[in-house]
């Protein structure tokens, strides 16, 4: 729908939006596709494609927000810092921002990155929704393992979702979540 970096670029507060944030190369755009049912964010196996805040409308009840991903060293202190502050500007000060997606690739463990955004987003009074992404990856029996490994790390509990968003695994169950908690609340 639109790219921004300021505030006074940002599409309109009429509807509930969902930031989608994560490691690069975690999957987030991936599962944006698999949540509008099309190819509209861009898709890159190279880290750190996504650059700005990018709002999708998502049918006519809410927004998913795409957040720059966090954790690509190839890129300048400045570039770095200048992210920061646009993600924490919008998390912080949007009115209509009724929640945060942490999605995670499902073979990585939970680092103080990830602890750092589930504070600060806990902090700024937003519910947290942790998307395990990539099940696609793993055997079968490794997923439930891993689910316990990153649950059992994580401070205040929260929601946590195996998902593939390759396969659309789990998908639904992660959407219905958000739509019944955060849209329709």
């Amino acid at each position: 729908m639109k790219s921004a970096v300021n505030t006074e670029d940002y599409p309109d507060s009429g509807r509930p939006e969902i930031a989608f944030l994560g490691r690069s190369n975690s999957g987030k755009s991936t599962l944006i596709n698999s949540l509008l049912g099309s190819r509209q964010a861009r898709v890159s196996s190279k880290p750190g494609k996504t650059t700005l805040l990018n709002f999708y409308d998502c049918g006519e009840h809410y927004r998913i927000v795409d957040l720059p991903g966090y954790g690509f060293a190839s890129r300048s202190n400045k570039e770095t810092m200048h992210w920061k502050e646009m993600i924490e500007t919008y998390l912080q000060t949007r009115p209509n921002l009724v929640g945060a997606v942490l999605v995670m690739d499902i073979r990585r463990d939970w680092s103080k990155d990830e602890e750092l955004i589930s504070k600060f987003v806990n902090l700024n009074g937003m519910p947290l929704v942790v998307a395990l992404n990539k099940t696609d990856k793993l055997p079968k029996n490794s997923i439930q393992k891993r689910l316990r490994a990153c649950t059992s790390t994580v401070s205040g509990g929260g929601n946590f979702f195996c998902i593939s968003a390759k396969s659309k695994d789990g998908v639904d169950d992660l959407e219905e979540h958000l739509f019944k908690n955060w849209v329709n609340n």
